[in-house]
Order: structure tokens, then C-alpha cells, then sequence
């Protein structure tokens, strides 16, 4: 007996409501010893779609799950994905730091886009906003000056080193004047920002009714609310993965043409390694 199944779209890792991270299928085949299961993965490398097939077998200690896992007991998607991946990789060390631009393009085959917030561009507020109604992924992150910053807390309970997605992009009325708030989504679910328009904030108090009620979170989810010049200040950089070069473009410009070249990696002369390293990255095949 053989099943398949092309699975619902998850609460993936970059926000709620975003596309699907991967398309993925599930096959069930029925042997004479038993139950199989395996679990293709398609993941975007080198301008194509690779087939990750995978069993379900996920490493644990003590009966819990080693790396990604769920608050939710019985939700395994997450951890199943990361295991494609290290299989893509070599390894679950191979995982270890790397960036969100990376894996937005590894997990949707976009086009991503790096804005640094000491030098935002004018209206990028408004981008953002065209960006989230047309499906792109968001997402922000505080620089870290050393591993050891990794994880570390600043004063308003914000995370260094750590990935944070955009899901939300609005203007409210405060005081008479127009604030435009962000929302941002932190994926442990928890450990949300402390500072102005956070969850049961003063500022809400002085919001409309139905501002509020359409945009107020009080729960300890993760999500919380905060002004695009708060954001700005506190984060260092934004990322955004188009699933098209022309996604954010008007109607009335020329479009984009696509052409693939294909290279080469060569121990000591093009072989550059990751974004990480960048004192040998820009050793890597380029193209004109």
C-alpha cells in the first residue's frame, strides 16, 4: 500500500501566514516487516530544486529532540526539515550560524535583498509593506560583535545574533498623529521586546477602539508590536525574499530576464566558503 500526500501549509519558522518554507511529500509504503516512512524535500541549490529524501528518524537524548524541535509535543515538520537540510549539508554542525538571507533562498528559491538600518532608504516602511502584501518573507536581526553576544539581552529583552521575521506593517493613530508600527514575531514563541508598543503597553491606552482591537496582542506568544523608528534604532539589519526579482516593482518598468551559468568550486583558488567568511567569499565564481 502506498500514500501520498502533499501536506498543509505549516506555521513555518519565518512568520506566521508565510509560504510554505519547502514543497514537500510524504510517501507511506507498507512492507511485510512493518511500517517505512519517507519524506522528500525539495530544496533550492545552484538554480534548482534538489530532492532531499529522508527517513523519520530524528536524534534525541533523554527522549527529547537534540535541535529544532516544537513547544507542541507531537508537531514534527520543523525537525524533519532540519534533518533534510543537515543531510544537504553534511552534517547538523554544518547548520550551526550561517544566515537568514541564506536560508530564505535555500527554502523558497527567491531572491533576497540585505537593508542595513543605520542607512535605511527613504520609504522603506512602505516597502516593507508591498513586500508583506505580496507573500515576500521578512526578516530582522541585532548584529553581534563577538560569538559571545550570541544570544545575548539588551535592556528591552531583544536577542544579538538572533533571527527574528516582520509579519505585520500598519499605521495607527496616536495622539492625533499617524505612528506606523511593525510587527515582529520572535520564533521561540516567547521572550517578546519591553519597550513602547509592546504587549500592555501605556501607548495602547491612547489608540482607538478599533485600532486596537484589530491590532493588540496580549498574549506571551512571541509577536509583538513596535514603531518602525524604535526598529530601526534597535535592529541592524533587514532581509527580504522576493519569490520573484520583479516582486516589488511597479507595473511600469521594464521586467527582469533570467540566464543561469553554472561553476565550479576549486580548493585554494575558488573556493571561498560561505558569506561567513568574508575575507575569502568574494574568491567564490562571480558573474557578470
Amino acid at each position: 500500500m502506498s500514500w501520498d500526500q502533499t501536506p498543509p501549509k505549516p506555521r513555518g519558522l519565518f512568520g506566521k501566514g508565510q509560504r510554505s518554507c519547502a514543497q514537500t511529500q510524504s510517501s507511506l509504503m507498507m512492507e511485510p516487516q512493518g511500517w517505512t516512512f519517507a519524506k522528500d524535500l525539495w530544496i533550492w541549490q545552484f538554480g534548482e530544486w534538489v530532492d532531499v529524501v529522508i527517513d523519520d528518524r530524528l536524534p534525541t537524548r533523554n527522549g527529547k529532540l537534540l535541535f529544532v524541535h516544537s513547544a507542541v509535543g507531537l508537531e514534527f515538520w520543523s525537525a524533519l526539515l532540519e534533518k533534510a537540510y543537515a543531510k544537504l549539508y553534511g552534517s547538523y554542525e554544518a547548520l550551526k550560524g550561517g544566515n537568514t538571507t541564506e536560508g530564505f533562498q535555500d527554502f523558497t528559491g527567491g531572491i533576497a535583498e540585505v537593508y542595513y538600518l543605520d542607512k535605511a532608504p527613504p520609504k522603506l516602511f512602505q516597502l516593507m509593506q508591498k513586500a508583506l502584501s505580496l507573500g515576500s518573507l521578512l526578516g530582522c536581526s541585532i548584529d553581534k560583535k563577538t560569538d559571545a553576544e550570541t544570544e545575548a539581552v539588551t535592556p528591552l529583552n531583544l536577542f544579538k545574533g538572533h533571527a527574528y521575521s516582520v509579519t505585520g506593517a500598519e499605521e495607527v493613530h496616536f495622539q492625533g498623529e499617524p505612528v506606523q508600527l511593525l510587527r515582529i514575531r520572535n520564533p521561540w514563541g516567547n521572550k517578546e521586546w519591553t519597550g513602547p508598543w509592546s504587549d500592555g503597553s501605556s501607548e495602547w491606552n491612547n489608540v482607538s477602539k478599533d485600532e486596537k482591537s484589530k491590532l493588540n496582542h496580549a498574549a506571551d506568544d512571541g509577536e509583538f508590536w513596535m514603531s518602525y523608528s524604535d526598529f530601526i534604532k534597535q535592529f541592524s539589519r533587514l532581509e527580504i525574499c522576493n519569490l520573484t526579482p520583479d516582486t516589488l516593482m511597479s507595473g511600469d518598468v521594464a521586467h527582469w530576464k533570467h540566464y543561469q551559468f553554472e561553476g565550479t568550486w576549486r580548493v585554494g583558488s575558488t573556493a571561498g566558503g560561505c558569506s561567513k567568511f568574508s575575507d575569502t567569499f568574494s574568491s567564490n565564481p562571480q558573474f557578470v
